[in-house]
């Protein structure tokens, strides 16, 4: 899940411009926006300016502490009989002071996590579980993803709590294992299967980005990313 609640390209081919804009921009932001925005198309009316402006909120959302946020899923999923997006949201205040903890180690390169470590030292999280169903089809599509579905339609209902406990989170074999941990949205029942293209995109690409990922850090596999992808 992300902070934020749709994705920035509406399907597999959008997506693809946006990952050819970043390789051929060279970092260079000013030529990613132009390119991201006009796809090389100079006519206003056929600019991208739903994808541009989504890529913008969420490249300017301030660092805050992660158990602050509110993530989702952005794109929708099966829910037995029904289609659905989901996203967790803080259960109450965060509490304790996180702004100390961020003039403390903001100024650090895992600042996020180490934030999280802390917290977690002396508190548990909690947060809710909420799913929202699909109720219209004009306005909650499947297969654009920068589309917000409208919760004045339908509203998120809280179907559980996920409750982080107290722990330490950074010991030596926590985090062996999670260099060999991988996460895909289709490791899950028929009843909760993934949709939309971007979700069928996420189907080939995960498992082959694990697989690299194992072979750059000469990790074993400790499960079979096939087994994953086609869950």
């Amino acid at each position: 899940m992300v902070n934020h609640p749709v994705f920035f390209a509406r399907n597999v081919k959008d997506f693809l411009r946006v990952e050819q804009v970043l390789v051929a921009a060279n970092d260079n932001p000013l030529v990613t926006i132009a390119e991201g925005l006009t796809g090389g198309d100079w006519n206003p009316l056929r600019w991208h300016w739903r994808e541009a402006l989504t890529a913008v909120q969420i490249a300017g959302q301030l660092p805050t502490h992660p158990a602050s946020n509110t993530y989702f899923s952005m794109v929708p999923i099966r829910f037995g009989q029904y289609v659905a997006k989901y996203r967790v949201l803080p259960a109450g205040n965060l509490p304790g002071n996180w702004l100390d903890l961020a003039s403390r180690l903001g100024t650090q390169p895992d600042a996020l996590r180490l934030m999280l470590e802390e917290t977690l030292r002396s508190q548990q999280l909690l947060f809710e579980f909420q799913i929202q169903l699909r109720t219209s089809a004009s306005s909650m599509p499947v297969e654009d993803a920068t589309v917000e579905w409208p919760e004045g339609e339908s509203p998120y209902r809280t179907v559980a709590h996920v409750m982080l406990p107290r722990q330490e989170i950074n010991t030596e074999s926590q985090a062996a294992t999670s260099r060999q941990l991988s996460f895909n949205v289709w490791h899950a029942i028929a009843d909760h299967r993934p949709l939309g293209g971007i979700n069928r995109l996420r189907r080939e690409v995960y498992p082959i980005s694990a697989a690299w990922r194992r072979q750059e850090t000469q990790s074993p596999t400790p499960e079979n990313p096939a087994d994953q992808a086609s869950a």
